[in-house]
C-alpha cells in the first residue's frame, strides 16, 4: 500500500513540474479577439536587450502676448480669461453670465478683481531661467520624478551650454510615463473660474499624495496638502467659491479651475468648508473594478509626483524621438536559448546515464527549479540586463551542484539524510551569496542591482523548491 501511495505521490509531482515548466517556457494563452494571449507578464528587459528610446528635448522658445494681471510690484498674477463663449462653450467669459453647467454667474466678479491688468509678451522660458544653474535644477527635478515613479532603468544627458537634454530609456510599458515625467514643467495653478486670478500654486504646496479609499467600492484621489500659512487662504476659498441662490430664486455658482502646466485638470465649487488646508481631488469614477480603479490610481500618482517635486525652472519640447536598436540581435538571443537549452540537456542527459532512475528525477526537479525561478522573475518584475543573466546561470549551477551532491552520496547513505545534510552544507555555503544579493539588490545602478534580485530570488526559490518538491519527490 505505502508503495502504491509513494508511486502515485513521484506521479503526481513529476506532473505538477511538467506543468509548472510549460505555463514559464511556453505560457498560458486564452482568445484574445482574433490572436492567443499569453497571460504569463513578460519579462522586463534592460535597455541593452530591449533597445532604448531615446528623447531630445530643447527649450521652449515659444512666446505669446497676452492680457495678465500683475500687483503693485509689477508680479504676474494671472492671465485674464478672455471671451471665448462663441467658439469654446465651456470656457466661461470675464462677463458670463452663465458657466458651462447653466448656472448663473455673478457679473459683478470682474469689478472685484483687486489687481491692474497690462499686456505683456509672455515667454515660455523667461531669460532668467536661460543658465546652467536652472538646467541643472530641472535635470534634478525630472531625475527625482523618475526615480519616485520607479522606472527602473534611465540616463539624462544634459547640455550646460545650450540646455538641451536628452532622455534614454527601454523600450517598455513605462516609456510613455518617462517622457511624459519629463517633459512636463509641472506648474499647478488653483485659478478664479470667472476671472483667472491666481488663488494658490507652487509655493503654496508642502506636498502631494495619491490616496484611496475602499468601502463597497474604489475610490481614487489626488491629495494636495498646503503650507500651514495658507490653510487659512484655502478655507476662505472653500467658503467663496460655492453654490448659491440669488435674490431672483436662481442659483449662482463661483469656480475654481485647478490647473497643471496650463492645461484645465478640473473645475469645480465647494461643497463643503475645507478647515485642514488639504485639498482632496477624486481621480475618475467610483468602481467596484479593480483595473478601473488602478487606472485612476495610477493618474492620481502621476500628477501627485509632478506637483510633489515643484515645477521646473525651464520648459522643454520635444526635438526627437528615436529608437535605438540593441546590439544584442534576435539571432543572438535564439542562438544564446539555442545553446543554454543545449547545455540543459546535456547535463540531464549525463545525470541519468550516471544515477538511472534517480538521475532522471533529479533532472527533471532541475528543470522545475528553472522554470519556478523565471515566473519569479517575471512576476516581481525584476530588469532583466546581460549581468543579471550571468547571475541567473549562476543560481542554476548552484542548484545542479546540490543536485550531484546529493544523489552521489545516495551510494553510501539514506535518502532522508543525505537530503538533510546536503541542505545544511548547502545553506552555509551560501551564505556570502546572501549577502552579496542583499548589498546588490539596494543599489541605484540598475546593472548591479539587477543581479542582487536575480541572485535573492534563485537562492530563495532553491531552498523552498527544495524542501517542498525535491524532498517530497525524495524523501516522502
Amino acid at each position: 500500500m505505502e508503495k502504491k501511495i509513494k508511486i502515485f505521490k513521484t506521479i503526481a509531482i513529476v506532473f505538477i513540474i511538467i506543468t509548472i515548466s510549460l505555463i514559464s517556457f511556453v505560457g498560458v494563452f486564452r482568445d484574445n479577439l482574433n490572436a492567443k494571449l499569453n497571460i504569463i507578464p513578460d519579462f522586463t528587459y534592460g535597455m541593452e536587450l530591449a533597445g532604448t528610446r531615446e528623447f531630445k528635448f530643447i527649450l521652449d522658445t515659444a512666446s505669446e502676448e497676452k492680457q495678465v494681471y500683475v500687483d503693485d510690484n509689477g508680479n504676474y498674477m494671472g492671465t485674464v480669461v478672455e471671451d471665448t463663449s462663441s467658439t469654446d462653450t465651456t470656457s466661461i467669459s470675464l462677463d458670463a453670465t452663465v458657466d458651462s453647467a447653466g448656472d448663473v454667474v455673478a457679473e459683478e466678479e470682474a469689478d472685484k478683481v483687486q489687481y491692474k491688468t497690462e499686456t505683456r509678451t509672455i515667454k515660455a522660458n523667461d531669460d532668467s531661467v536661460l543658465n546652467q544653474e536652472c538646467y541643472e535644477k530641472t535635470k534634478k527635478i525630472i531625475q527625482t520624478r523618475l526615480e519616485k515613479a520607479q522606472i527602473p532603468e534611465y540616463n539624462i544627458r544634459l547640455d550646460n551650454v545650450t540646455g538641451n537634454l536628452v532622455l534614454e530609456v527601454p523600450e517598455d510599458d513605462n516609456t510613455k510615463q518617462a517622457y511624459q515625467l519629463a517633459l512636463s514643467q509641472g506648474k499647478f495653478e488653483l485659478v478664479d473660474g470667472q476671472t483667472g486670478v491666481i488663488l494658490l500654486d507652487n509655493d503654496d504646496i508642502k506636498k502631494a499624495d495619491a490616496i484611496y479609499y475602499a468601502n463597497e467600492a474604489y475610490q481614487a484621489m489626488l491629495q494636495i496638502e498646503f503650507n500651514k500659512d495658507k490653510v487659512e487662504t484655502l478655507r476662505e476659498i472653500s467658503k467663496t467659491y460655492v453654490k448659491t441662490t440669488n435674490e431672483s430664486d436662481e442659483e449662482e455658482t463661483k469656480t475654481v479651475q485647478l490647473k497643471i502646466d496650463g492645461e484645465v485638470l478640473l473645475e469645480t465649487y465647494f461643497g463643503e468648508e475645507l478647515k485642514q488646508g488639504i485639498l482632496q481631488i477624486t481621480m475618475g469614477q467610483e468602481t467596484t473594478d479593480y483595473n478601473t480603479f488602478l487606472e485612476s490610481y495610477e493618474s492620481a500618482s502621476y500628477f501627485a509626483n509632478i506637483i510633489d517635486n515643484g515645477k521646473t525652472p525651464n520648459v522643454y519640447t520635444l526635438a526627437s524621438d528615436n529608437f535605438v536598436q540593441s546590439q544584442i540581435t534576435d539571432d543572438m538571443i535564439v542562438l544564446a536559448k539555442v545553446a543554454f537549452a543545449g547545455a540543459i540537456a546535456i547535463v540531464s542527459l549525463v545525470m541519468i546515464f550516471k544515477y538511472k532512475f534517480q538521475g532522471f528525477l533529479g533532472a527533471l526537479t532541475s528543470i522545475g527549479y528553472i522554470a519556478v525561478t523565471l515566473l519569479a522573475i517575471r512576476y516581481t518584475n525584476v530588469v532583466v540586463t546581460p549581468n543579471s543573466l550571468l547571475a541567473l546561470l549562476g543560481v542554476i549551477a548552484v542548484n545542479y551542484i546540490f543536485v550531484f551532491t546529493f544523489l552521489s552520496k545516495l551510494k553510501t547513505d539514506s535518502i532522508k539524510h543525505a537530503f538533510m545534510e546536503n541542505m545544511k552544507k548547502l545553506n552555509v555555503t551560501i551564505i556570502p551569496l546572501w549577502v552579496i544579493a542583499v548589498i546588490f539588490t539596494f543599489m541605484t545602478n540598475v546593472a548591479i542591482s539587477s543581479v542582487g534580485m536575480v541572485m535573492f530570488w534563485g537562492l530563495f526559490v532553491q531552498i523552498l523548491y527544495s524542501f517542498i518538491i525535491t524532498r517530497t519527490i525524495y524523501v516522502d
